[in-house]
């Protein structure tokens, strides 16, 4: 160290007639190759501060930093700059010094640190006091970065100040953004511990201040329209070489840990802007950092991957994604799908026998895993997705003796439910050879529901209806579809924007899974909860709910018709009754909440559906209403017709509403 501090004395220029209130480079030198902690003082601290105030920057695109006096300011503030980072290690053990340092810290001097790191990084400068030296910018990025933060941690007041200035917040993005010549960024993954890259770290402390996330995101958006997408790839490309840099076992673990630190800040930040948000999800970012997660662990050895630090590593990834996924108010379905079709399931199912019995961390994140899976794993592409990857038995007998409570109960939630939607896929499999619940004609009075190899097709300028036949479809039109049409068309166009259509297949798929439910589990709940619920009335004047929006299905009933206390109140109004009885099978209420269905134009065929059962053999008819997520703004209540056929009961037509609020979150 010596050494390399004799060797810059001979660099600095020795210029004549400084201002008065500048030292000599060859004193502020002496000063800098002294100081330690120990002898750090509040003299030292003020005279730091002196050189790095604003009005001593000189302007580089003036070419002002090769002219008097700015050449003798420049090599001062490069070696201040690094006793700043002596100082405020000095403070952090002497409470007086960073009292008196804390006093000493103005707007003004906030602004100068800011503005002399950005020279400093302009010519790669990390070693003080040279005058011409090698840029090293990644040296200087990484040192500088690391000085910020620690700026930042040095007092709530330095945090409140530096956010509220531009220079500091344009800062932070120049370092996030940097790059060499051939477009690598600048990382750091050595430490004997997991650590966060000073670069990623320096943001991250920003996006953690209580206003740092609406400060920052503000300065990112403020710029052209094309930034804030060179902001998300920046992003992913430090995903990516984390992952490609990342060799040996302490880097995969530091790798690891840089990137659940990144994927955090992502989270404050894309909570507070919409607009940043809308760009991250165009750059698909769920799928970019579920590959991320998958690369970084196919890279861990095979024998490693069960070593208890890594597991934990490895779950802190995963609920940080899942974070960042469950935020996100549109393509929620399919941005699981993206997350599931990179063996995150896999990888949770293979490690969850190896979570030690004292990582309470590892056992409730993998506990809240299992569970947020099963949200959305009823959707048919996602169900689809999460299959993919072989699990062997050898993890299915471990996970099969799982004794731990916690992690038991919702392993076995979650495996009952894939059971459930393979016997729906088993459903519909033999359905399209003798007809079924494959079959769903949207014309209520089709009678060829239960032939074979039908080939449907949907409206093609509204989507939401689907047929059997252009006989179905001229028939539908003229009795429901004629006033359906456009504004369906314009309900669809809206959840098409925001990717949140439900979609004919999962129509299809769901309508066979409430059907599977209902024969296997539905015929027993209805017995032992309607005439509980509703006194009086036959089953087929009950309309069973499955709130299909937890893991395990959970089961309520309610009324089709009024009873007779609300026949009195209303008396004898023919109209009237008839208008009540049908807005109380409209309406829904879960959880003391109202909920509402802007599909008013479905009423004629939603109580078509409802006259049908209610007119038919009581022992043959049931309505069955599902429930499932649409994302933090939607749910679909799917209704859905069944008849007995050969003591078994088939669904004859559904009916899909979105409604505006999603209450299972």
């Amino acid at each position: 160290m010596v050494e390399r501090k004799a060797n810059i004395v001979s660099s600095i220029p020795k210029e004549a007639g400084l201002q008065e209130r500048i030292e000599s480079p060859d004193e502020i030198l002496k000063m800098y190759m002294t100081l330690t902690v120990d002898k750090c003082t509040t003299s030292i601290v003020k005279t730091v501060l002196k050189h790095l105030q604003p009005d001593l920057v000189p302007n580089i695109a003036l070419g002002e930093y090769t002219q008097f006096p700015y050449t003798a300011n420049g090599n001062c503030a490069a070696i201040c700059i690094h006793m700043l980072s002596t100082i405020l290690d000095s403070c952090r053990n002497r409470k007086k010094l960073k009292e008196e340092t804390l006093e000493l810290i103005t707007e003004d001097t906030i602004e100068g640190i800011c503005m002399w790191i950005k020279f400093c990084l302009h010519f790669g400068l990390a070693v003080p006091g040279l005058k011409t030296p090698a840029p090293d910018l990644r040296r200087a990025y990484l040192f500088h970065a690391q000085l910020l933060c620690s700026l930042f941690d040095s007092a709530p007041k330095i945090s409140a100040q530096l956010l509220v200035s531009s220079t500091f917040l344009d800062l932070v993005i120049q370092i996030w953004m940097a790059e060499s010549e051939t477009g690598e960024v600048f990382i750091l993954l050595e430490g004997t511990k997991p650590e966060p890259c000073p670069i990623a770290s320096l943001l991250l402390k920003v996006a953690n201040f209580p206003m740092g996330p609406s400060m920052l995101t503000h300065r990112i958006i403020a710029r052209s329209p094309s930034f804030a997408s060179a902001f998300a790839e920046q992003s992913f490309q430090r995903g990516y070489q984390l992952v490609e840099e990342a060799q040996t076992v302490g880097q995969l673990a530091n790798a690891a840990f840089c990137l659940e630190r990144q994927m955090s800040t992502m989270v404050a930040l894309l909570s507070h802007s919409s607009q940043l948000h809308q760009v991250f999800t165009s750059e698909q970012y769920i799928k970019e950092y579920a590959m991320n997660i998958h690369s970084l662990f196919e890279k861990v050895p095979l024998a490693l991957q069960t070593n208890s630090k890594f597991i934990r590593l490895f779950f802190m990834l995963a609920e940080t994604l899942f974070l960042l996924l469950i935020d996100d108010k549109s393509r929620v379905v399919h941005n699981y799908r993206d997350i599931l079709s990179e063996q995150l399931l896999q990888h949770i199912y293979r490690l969850l026998p190896e979570i030690p019995s004292t990582d309470m961390v590892s056992t409730k994140i993998g506990a809240y895993l299992l569970k947020v899976i099963g949200i959305y794993i009823v959707y048919p592409c996602v169900f689809n997705a999460a299959m993919e990857g072989d699990i062997s038995e050898e993890t299915m007998d471990r996970l099969k003796r799982l004794e731990v409570p916690s992690l038991k109960d919702p392993w076995e939630e979650l495996s009952g439910l894939i059971f459930e939607l393979f016997q729906a896929i088993g459903r519909l499999e033999v359905d399209s050879k003798t007809g079924g619940s494959s079959n769903i004609c949207d014309n209520l009075l089709c009678a060829r529901k239960e032939e074979s190899g039908l080939k449907f097709k949907q409206c093609s300028k509204c989507s939401s209806v689907i047929y059997c036949s252009s006989a179905c479809q001229r028939i539908d039109w003229d009795k429901f579809h004629r006033d359906e049409c456009e504004r369906a068309r314009l309900e669809h166009d809206r959840h098409k924007a925001s990717q949140t259509v439900y979609s004919q297949d999962t129509r299809i798929f769901h309508t066979a899974y409430l059907e599977s439910l209902y024969n296997r589990r539905g015929v027993s709940a209805m017995a032992n909860n309607y005439k509980n619920d509703c006194p009086g009335l036959e089953a087929c004047q009950v309309l069973c709910i499955i709130n299909c929006s937890t893991v395990r299905p959970v089961t309520a009933c309610s009324p089709l018709v009024l009873d007779s206390k609300q026949r009195l109140d209303i008396g004898t109004d023919t109209a009237l009754l008839a208008e009540s009885e049908a807005q109380l099978q409209w309406d829904r209420e879960v959880c003391g909440e109202d909920i509402s269905f802007p599909q008013t134009y479905l009423k004629p065929r939603f109580s078509q559906m409802v006259d049908d059962c209610l007119s038919g053999t009581p022992e043959e008819m049931r309505l069955v209403e599902g429930i499932f997520p649409l994302g933090n703004a939607f749910g679909v209540y799917l209704l859905v017709k069944l008849k007995k056929v050969n003591q078994e009961w088939k669904a004859e037509s559904s009916l899909a509403r979105y409604s505006l609020v999603n209450y299972a979150y």
